[in-house]
């Protein structure tokens, strides 16, 4: 791919307006591809048996393809929404394995898939926490086994969002069910996963409206506050108990709505068993 030809492929990414599949609002939304060979003809076949993949399982599939994993990064740092990752692990100054490394700072749940013609790396996909490895050359049956693999993990993974990140370069990418909770700070949040948090440039005001859009089980416990109830265990005079032991803030104000929302929460649990 020639960088004329990589830029008009940007552009287009771009200017899509479908969703990922991680975005799902109960809708067969788009699966996100991503393809980094330096192999033109492997780059190709890739995307060619991928789309195919797509109309047989009735899962709208959109790819965008790269040369080397530096283009990648900078398409990356624009738009952090790919669903799966093919990653070649032999190209030019970084490869596959440092690239796998770079897109898990900021997003730990994109399917990777490498792509290679060694069998030596294998044991070092652990760390990344690669889906698969397929060798090359790449049988179609047998990437279509491992999209299935992927397709099914984002579906039960959950409803993804993009967030401009306050205190990192660029964007990061969080599946918002392993949101355990938010806190505000002065122009943003500190989103609190179970075990790693990041700070993200929205308003917990806009956090909120979120959730709810979303159909999710969040609560506000004080002003400064939003819990997920799928991760309390009980609720306290002054604050609410967390199922790995934190604790967050309950106002006096809060404490009623939170009690009764809890109760409401832990109801539909019980009729779910």
């Amino acid at each position: 791919m020639d960088w004329l030809n990589y830029i008009q492929v940007e552009n287009i990414h771009k200017e899509a307006n479908g969703q990922s599949a991680r975005q799902g609002d109960g809708k067969a939304q788009i699966m996100k591809i991503g393809i980094c060979d330096d192999e033109k003809s492997t780059r190709e076949y890739l995307e060619k048996i991928s789309k195919e993949w797509g109309p047989e399982r009735g899962v709208p599939v959109e790819t965008v393809c790269f040369a080397d994993a530096e283009r990648f990064l900078f398409a990356w740092e624009e738009c952090r929404d790919f669903d799966v990752l093919l990653l070649d692990i032999e190209m030019g100054r970084m490869n596959g394995m440092e690239l796998a490394g770079r897109i898990r700072e900021s997003d730990e749940d994109a399917a990777i898939i490498f792509i290679t013609g060694y069998d030596e790396y294998i044991g070092q996909g652990y760390e990344v926490a690669a889906l698969h490895y397929l060798m090359k050359p790449v049988a179609k049956e047998r990437l279509w086994q491992v999209l299935d693999r992927a397709y099914a993990g984002l579906r039960r993974k959950g409803i993804r969002e993009v967030f401009e990140a306050a205190d990192l370069p660029g964007m990061v990418t969080i599946t918002l069910e392993d949101i355990w909770y938010v806190e505000a700070f002065a122009h943003d949040c500190a989103v609190y996963l179970k075990n790693r948090d990041y700070r993200v440039r929205r308003s917990i005001g806009e956090m909120e409206k979120l959730f709810s859009e979303k159909g999710l089980s969040f609560v506000r416990t004080h002003r400064s506050y939003l819990v997920n109830l799928k991760y309390v265990s009980s609720v306290w005079k002054e604050d609410v108990m967390l199922d790995d032991g934190r604790r967050v803030p309950l106002s006096r104000r809060m404490r009623q709505q939170v009690n009764e929302e809890f109760v409401r929460c832990f109801a539909k649990k019980g009729q779910r068993r």
